[in-house]
């Protein structure tokens, strides 16, 4: 999955924010991008 902009983000937050019938309400959103390195005989 890409990752989203700013402005994607906070449509997404607004959106999970609207489904809350609470008075008060808190979400986070956190992601990260990594990958893996395979070793073989000492070299990449």
């Amino acid at each position: 999955m890409p990752i989203l902009s700013k402005e994607q983000a906070q449509a997404l937050l607004k959106k999970v924010l609207s489904f809350s019938k609470a008075d008060e309400c808190e979400v986070n959103l956190s992601g990260s991008d990594g990958g893996n390195i395979r070793y073989a005989r000492s070299a990449v």
